[in-house]
């Protein structure tokens, strides 16, 4: 398979590649990153649905995880979350991993991603998950 041309541009056409982890090689950046925020509540991220930039634009994924550690004697488990993007499920092509924090806030610089709809989910926590969704751009 080949990749995108080093002239391609932002606009240029989704399916043009297969493989959605290399299907931005090539497409320059298009302004600032937008800043997009996510959280986690009670071991859960606070929100499913996460409302990217256009096709392979990078940006900015602030996430802030307020979950407490565990107590001592209290239930199992661990507090330690982080943001994985796959282009499908859990199974998919990796697209970007977040390190994983601990009660704290970090900025994670994802990327551009092809179009489409994707999955994110926590490492940790598999069920803790929800979608991407990057528009077509173009314009």
């Amino acid at each position: 398979m080949s990749a995108l041309p080093a002239s391609a541009s932002a606009d240029a056409d989704p399916s043009a590649a297969d493989d959605p982890a290399t299907a931005c090689e090539g497409v320059e950046p298009v302004g600032e990153p937008i800043e997009i925020p996510l959280g986690t509540v009670s071991y859960a991220f606070d929100t499913d649905v996460i409302e990217g930039p256009t096709h392979c634009q990078p940006f900015v994924v602030v996430f802030t995880n307020s979950d407490p550690p565990s107590a001592p004697g209290g239930p199992a488990g661990t507090n330690q979350h982080n943001v994985v993007i796959r282009a499908e499920s859990t199974l998919g092509p990796l697209l970007f991993e977040g390190e994983v924090i601990g009660q704290a806030m970090i900025r994670y610089e994802v990327p551009g991603l092809p179009s489409g709809t994707h999955y994110f989910y926590c490492q940790i926590h598999p069920e803790m998950a929800g979608d991407v969704v990057i528009g077509a751009g173009g314009g």
